[in-house]
C-alpha cells in the first residue's frame, strides 16, 4: 500500500499542533468518519474518568475537519 506523502505530512502536523484535547487532556486522534477525516479527543467514544465524562457532558471535546 502506499500513500501521499503530502496527506502523511499534513496529517502529523496536525497532531504536532494539537496533540491533547484543550478541555480534558486527552491524546488527540485522526479517525475516518465516512469519506471525511477528523481530529478528534481520544475520550469522545468512551471517556474514563468522573472529570472525563463530566467535562464530555459540559465542553464541546476537540473535533477539527482535516480533510474532506
Amino acid at each position: 500500500m502506499t500513500y501521499d506523502r503530502s496527506i502523511i505530512a499534513v496529517l502529523e502536523s496536525e497532531l504536532d499542533r494539537n496533540p491533547a484535547c484543550y478541555v480534558c487532556g486527552t491524546r488527540n486522534e485522526i479517525r475516518a468518519r465516512g469519506d471525511s477525516l477528523v481530529l478528534e479527543c481520544g475520550a469522545s467514544d468512551d471517556p474514563r474518568g468522573f472529570l472525563a465524562r463530566a467535562l464530555y457532558a459540559i465542553l464541546p471535546h476537540e473535533r477539527t475537519l482535516i480533510m474532506a
